[in-house]
């Protein structure tokens, strides 16, 4: 017998031949470990954190169930890239993780297809089998719906309150929580800006209100109940209040009546800009807070205080809501119930709670959980105020936002007409003229909105 390629490459060939076929004919032992997908560092070191004194929720979980978790820190972008590959290509087993958190503004690419296609699956089974449905605020269950069915649990609430430097609007002679309108903020931060101006501080501004971005925007138009595409994917630029928003907010950010500035760019400088006084006052929700109590928690006991959102007109909620995530079950899940004792555990559970709380101030969904001792107790960061009971009362009327895939378009669309009203308000155009060109430029863009959403929209 011969081999024209020659004896040293045959004999190569069959021991590839045999190893190849002992290779594909060995079991591979099916993955033992629940792994739990996270996009934030943050949420990551409450799972992982552990004391002499107190296991983590990882190592809680093994001694309570007997298995392990594997929890997998990776950058958000990435995180949605692999999985939606994962589910758009119906992998199974191994290859899909047993629970992954998303954040707010990416579920929208989850939710472009018909509840049924969804690659999460519904909890809704899981959540009134446990008799959780009236424990987690309903509006927060409401981004993480899609058809009528959660796709998620809340890790959050999110109430939006205003924090802001009172012994700086102090010494200005301004008493900012008498301000319950926009319209008198306005006119209090104007004052507070011609003292310090007047004082050696013209660089002080009054609040945070980003000229050319409409993030703060978004935050109003909640507080007046307006999502700019709904969860059925109707939209609503042309709702009225859209254009007074803007209108109003355009003469806070631009013109001689300007109170809004950007904050400084880049991590968390914002609260340096709080810190120094170079802007006096921020929308903060809960979780902007913490960034306060690390960054600056030294520096600034007893000079800051909280209040409610001003409104702009009776019917309006003294607050909003900002950022969000969820723990969610991937429809080819291995076995959902396990996937599901894990979020019961590290998001839901006392234990998980109280992780949570020893490194946040961000308010859980339960509502039983707001009756923790620590929301109860004066904040000396603000002055002996009871921060912790006013976010909760601002909870309990905080806005339901809907998110879909159309959302980030619509806000876009919507950052064009605020541009155009700020270069109006400098060049010093009447409100009246202003507000008749927001109607029909938004009207436009609305137009243009529900073509994008028929033309792409997968029902």
């Amino acid at each position: 017998m011969s081999f024209h390629l020659g004896k040293p490459v045959l004999v190569m060939l069959l021991i590839a031949l045999v190893s190849g076929t002992m290779v594909a004919s060995r079991s591979v032992e099916p993955r033992r470990d629940l792994v739990f997908w996270v996009f934030a560092v943050s949420h990551a070191e409450i799972y992982r954190s552990q004391s002499p004194q107190i296991p983590s929720l990882i190592e809680q979980f093994r001694r309570k169930y007997g298995q392990s978790v594997r929890v997998n820190l990776i950058n958000g972008r990435a995180l949605d890239t692999r999985l939606l590959s994962l589910m758009m290509s119906g992998a199974t087993g191994d290859k899909v993780p047993d629970v992954v958190k998303l954040e707010i503004n990416s579920i929208g690419k989850y939710f472009r297809f018909p509840p049924e296609k969804v690659g999460l699956l519904p909890l809704d089974e899981f959540i009134d089998r446990d008799g959780l449905r009236g424990e987690l605020l309903p509006a927060r269950l409401a981004p993480w719906t899609r058809g009528g069915k959660v796709f998620g649990i809340p890790h959050d609430v999110h109430p939006v309150s205003l924090t802001y430097r009172k012994d700086l609007y102090d010494a200005a002679g301004v008493d900012l929580a008498q301000c319950t309108t926009w319209d008198q903020f306005h006119a209090a931060a104007l004052e507070y800006q011609r003292y310090w101006s007047a004082n050696g501080h013209p660089e002080r501004s009054a609040v945070e209100m980003p000229r050319l971005s409409g993030g703060i925007v978004e935050r109003l138009l909640l507080q007046r109940g307006i999502n700019l595409v709904d969860s059925d994917l109707h939209t609503h630029l042309t709702d009225p209040r859209v254009a007074d928003t803007l209108v109003r907010y355009s003469e806070m950010v631009a013109g001689e009546r300007r109170i809004g500035a950007d904050a400084s760019p880049g991590g968390f400088n914002w609260v340096g800009d709080l810190r120094r006084g170079a802007i006096g006052a921020f929308l903060t929700a809960d979780w902007r807070v913490t960034y306060i109590r690390l960054h600056a928690g030294d520096e600034l006991p007893g000079k800051l205080a909280m209040m409610p959102l001003p409104i702009f007109e009776p019917g309006d909620r003294p607050t909003s809501t900002w950022g969000g995530t969820m723990a969610g079950i991937p429809r080819n899940a291995r076995d959902p119930e396990a996937s599901w004792r894990v979020i019961r555990h590290f998001v839901l559970s006392p234990e998980g709670l109280e992780a949570r709380r020893r490194r946040s101030d961000v308010l859980p969904p339960m509502r039983s959980s707001w009756n923790h001792p620590d929301l109860h107790r004066p904040d000396p960061l603000f002055g002996g105020q009871y921060v912790g009971e006013l976010f909760c009362r601002l909870a309990e009327q905080v806005p339901e936002f809907h998110a879909t895939p159309f959302t980030t378009t619509a806000s876009m669309l919507m950052n064009q007409v605020l541009y155009e009203q700020t270069v109006q308000v400098d060049h010093g155009r009447p409100r009246a003229e202003r507000l008749e060109q927001a109607r029909r430029r938004l009207a436009e863009q609305d137009a243009y909105l529900r073509r994008i959403i028929r033309f792409t929209a997968f029902e």
